[in-house]
């Protein structure tokens, strides 16, 4: 473990020079966009073979991996300059979780892919490990053997790719409605209830949920091997929609009622407001003391404020009665399913 420390601190100590120059941010913005899976291809080792032929396969497996959708392979060529060809060499034999983690933030990477490659005689041993440098977990293997010169070995590095990389993504449904039918890209995949559904397409996919009696849904995501997407699906039963737009058009109906009632309530204090007031006006000074004038006046004003006080809360309470009858969302989404369309909801 002191070992793998003072390797890290190395690294530590050359990936802060790399990120000190503009063509590693730029990289880092790069790999941030482009949303793929990135794998860093460590040097192939072995024995056999003059050093030449690693490098070649090296980056031969760059390539192959970067030409599958959804990766993007980081190799020997970038990663000389972060690490040391030392430092790979000791990370190869690197077991301790932690340290794997570690590298995987230095180099920005989700996969590490160690590849041995041995030559006896005639014959070729192709051995991969997938790595989850988080996990510190091995995700997939492959291995190859090859009969022939280094040229045979270069022909059977797609095979060994597609086996290392035939890792399912994961779609995870919550919000199940039981015997709802699943599709991706309208291909049935599931009927639930399911757990997590293991999916060979990766990149944006449509993904459809159909059940009888039930809202359809639709949305699209994006999968990535090895990972999981979590989707929470939106499909209410036609009769709970009902039911919602139901007690929506009742509450409409209360308000509105209680709207008109109140501004006729409010009407009336006003109007006996004004006419205190016209009273007011009316009363002869020489008559009528100042104790009388006050209470009048207070009567008055009393009144006209709770009429218009309750005109404008009849009124307020009356536009919001007419609202929730003409704005209806759930029935707005039975008209949308009754033309055979959707609701279309994505939650990563």
């Amino acid at each position: 473990m002191q070992h793998t420390g003072r390797v890290l601190g190395a690294l530590v100590s050359a990936l802060t020079v790399g990120l000190t120059s503009p063509g590693a941010a730029s990289a880092a913005d790069s790999a941030a966009a482009s949303k793929l899976q990135r794998v860093a291809v460590l040097d192939v080792e072995g024995s056999g073979a003059p050093p030449e032929v690693y490098r070649a396969l090296t980056e031969a497996l760059g390539s192959e991996i970067s030409r599958r959708e959804g990766f993007t392979a980081v190799t020997g060529g970038d990663i000389s300059q972060i690490l040391s060809l030392e430092a790979q060499r000791q990370l190869l034999g690197a077991d301790a979780n932690s340290d794997l983690s570690a590298v995987a933030d230095l180099l920005d990477v989700d996969r590490l892919l160690r590849t041995q490659a041995t030559r006896i005689g005639e014959r070729w041993i192709l051995v991969g490990s997938l790595v989850d440098p988080r996990r510190g977990e091995v995700v997939n293997r492959a291995s190859e053997s090859v009969t022939g010169d280094v040229g045979a070995v270069m022909e059977r590095l797609p095979a060994f790719v597609s086996t290392l990389l035939s890792i399912p993504a994961r779609l995870e449904l919550a919000g199940q409605v039981e015997g709802a039918k699943i599709f991706v890209d309208d291909a049935l995949v599931a009927t639930l209830p399911a757990g997590p559904i293991p999916l060979s397409r990766s990149g944006e996919v449509s993904v459809r949920a159909e059940a009888s009696d039930h809202l359809p849904f639709a949305a699209t995501v994006t999968l990535t091997p090895g990972r999981t997407t979590r989707l929470r699906l939106d499909m209410p039963s036609f009769e709970a929609l009902e039911a919602a737009s139901a007690r929506r058009q009742a509450w409409a109906v209360g308000a509105g009622a209680g709207g008109v009632a109140l501004a006729a309530l409010g009407g009336l204090a006003a109007r006996e407001g004004w006419t205190l007031y016209g009273r007011y006006q009316a009363l002869d000074a020489r008559r009528t003391t100042q104790a009388e004038f006050d209470a009048l006046a207070e009567q008055s004003r009393t009144y006209l404020g709770l009429g218009y006080a309750g005109l404008a809360a009849g009124a307020a309470l009356l536009a919001t009665g007419v609202y929730l009858f003409f704005v209806d969302p759930d029935a707005a989404r039975l008209e949308v399913a009754g033309a055979g369309g959707g609701i279309h909801v994505a939650i990563p």
